[in-house]
């Protein structure tokens, strides 16, 4: 984790452009992070604080990623499939919580 964060830290400091691909990675992390953590639960209250978390995380996905076409770019996923990353960045916007 430290090296990944060194790494992206690195990454982001090169360019406008480059930090907008980390600030997708750190996403794509997080929403399968998240994913992965749901799985080992059963607790409908921390179900819940899960979808919340990776309803935000398709937020900033979306967000990066329009951020990233702007300027002629495409994200790749890195943890999630590519799949997974093109139907988040396709669909709209969420409402998270309440």
């Amino acid at each position: 984790l430290a090296a990944l964060y060194t790494n992206l830290v690195a990454q982001g400091m090169q360019s406008q452009p480059d930090a907008l691909q980390v600030g997708a990675t750190i996403e794509d992390l997080d929403i399968f992070d998240i994913r992965a953590m749901r799985t080992r639960t059963d607790d409908a209250m921390v179900i819940e604080v899960y979808d919340l978390l990776e309803c935000g995380s398709n937020n900033h996905m979306r967000s990066f990623g329009g951020q990233i076409e702007n300027q002629g770019a495409n994200y790749s996923a890195q943890f999630l499939t590519q799949t997974e990353v093109d139907t988040i960045l396709s669909s709209g916007r969420e409402q998270c919580g309440g």
